[in-house]
C-alpha cells in the first residue's frame, strides 16, 4: 500500500486490512444511495380516500340544498365551498407532483371520484338557488 492511500490501514494485524478492504467495498457499493434522487413514496395513504370524497360530499351537498332552498343568497354565499373543492383538485392535479403520484397509484377514478364529489355539491347549490328563487318571499 503507498502512502497516499486514504484507506491504509495501520499497522495492527492482518484481521485489521480485511476488514478495511470489506468497509472500503461496502461504502464503494452503497455510495448510490447517498445520491439525491427523487422520492418514489407512497402518497395514497396521505391523502383521502374515494370514500372520503363521497363521506364529506353528500353532507355538504344537503347543507348547500337546505340553504339555498331557504334563502338563494346562502345559496349563492355557499357557492364557494365546491369551488374551493374545485380549486383543490386543480392544485393537487395540476401543480403538485403529488397529483401525479395518486394517479399511478389509484388511477383515473380518484380524479373522476374528487371532481364527481365537488361537482355534487355545485349542483345541490344550483338546485336550491333555483328552488330557493322560485318560491314566494316569507
Amino acid at each position: 500500500m503507498s502512502a497516499s492511500d486514504p484507506f491504509r490501514t495501520v499497522a495492527l494485524g492482518p484481521s485489521s486490512e480485511i476488514v478495511n478492504r470489506k468497509f472500503r467495498n461496502t461504502l464503494i457499493v452503497s455510495l448510490p444511495a447517498f445520491l439525491p434522487v427523487p422520492a418514489l413514496a407512497e402518497v395514497s395513504d396521505k391523502m383521502p380516500t374515494i370514500t372520503d370524497h363521497w363521506i364529506f360530499a353528500v353532507p355538504v351537498a344537503i347543507v348547500a340544498l337546505l340553504l339555498g332552498r331557504y334563502r338563494w343568497q346562502l345559496g349563492v354565499a355557499f357557492l364557494l365551498v365546491p369551488l374551493w373543492m374545485f380549486s383543490g383538485v386543480v392544485y393537487l392535479f395540476f401543480f403538485d407532483s403529488v397529483g401525479s403520484g395518486l394517479i399511478a397509484e389509484q388511477g383515473i377514478k380518484y380524479l373522476v371520484s374528487e371532481v364527481g364529489a365537488a361537482s355534487l355539491v355545485f349542483a345541490m347549490c344550483l338546485v336550491g338557488i333555483i328552488v330557493g328563487r322560485g318560491r314566494a318571499p316569507t
